[in-house]
């Protein structure tokens, strides 16, 4: 529930408490269900993201099936995959691959 209607909520809660405090209890209680519903929902994309630990693949391979979540370099630059099954080469457009780190410049003593 977005922060407006949290207070729009309270704000009617309170009214109703002046006239009839059974509608503001019922009103309460569904604000609260729904905080707990988000809580829940929160801890549930919490867990996915902990249980797919960071999967770093080394140089990116040509023609290998990449997942969502993994990571590879290409070009000296790091890129995080962002579909699943893509064979597409990182930088490409469309290829469902977003740069993480981009390569710096050499320093002036590289040869």
């Amino acid at each position: 529930m977005a922060t407006a209607e949290a207070i729009a909520a309270v704000a009617k809660m309170a009214d109703l408490a002046a006239g009839n405090p059974g509608a503001a209890v019922q009103t309460l209680g569904s604000l609260l269900l729904n905080v707990i519903d988000e809580i829940a929902a929160a801890k549930r994309r919490i867990a996915a993201l902990e249980a797919t630990p960071f999967q770093y693949l080394g140089v990116h391979e040509l023609g290998k099936a990449y997942g969502r979540g993994q990571f590879v370099t290409a070009s000296g630059s790091l890129w995080h995959c962002s579909v699943d099954g893509t064979t597409a080469r990182p930088g490409e457009s469309g290829s469902g691959w977003t740069l993480a780190c981009k390569r710096g410049a050499d320093g002036r003593d590289a040869r």
